[in-house]
């Protein structure tokens, strides 16, 4: 097993997300209305590029919404959340700006 596992870190080792550092961060999100055919919970999804690919996820909203927009205003929040919770000095400064470098 163990053997397996180096040869595939061997094999991959130049796999990987990269971060080049001179794109301005870039957020997207988007959801749909009542995806989930039980609940009809919608289902809602977040990614944030800052260069390469940093936070992505797709989740299932909690409460079921009454419109597409209000579907698609909670997934606007949980991408406002995300990216509160960089590092203030991160997301205000020109940490991901070709200046900085």
């Amino acid at each position: 097993m163990i053997k397996h596992i180096f040869q595939y870190l061997q094999g991959t080792a130049l796999f990987g997300t990269f971060f080049d550092g001179g794109d301005e961060p870039v957020a997207y999100t988007d959801s749909d209305f009542g995806g989930d055919v039980n609940t009809g919970q919608p289902t809602s999804g977040v990614l944030i590029l800052p260069g390469g690919p940093l936070v992505w996820y797709a989740q299932k909203q909690r409460l079921v919404a009454t419109s597409t927009a209000e579907a698609e205003y909670r997934a606007a929040v949980s991408l406002i959340d995300e990216i509160a919770g960089f590092d203030v000095c991160a997301v205000n400064s020109e940490c991901w700006t070709s200046e900085s470098q």
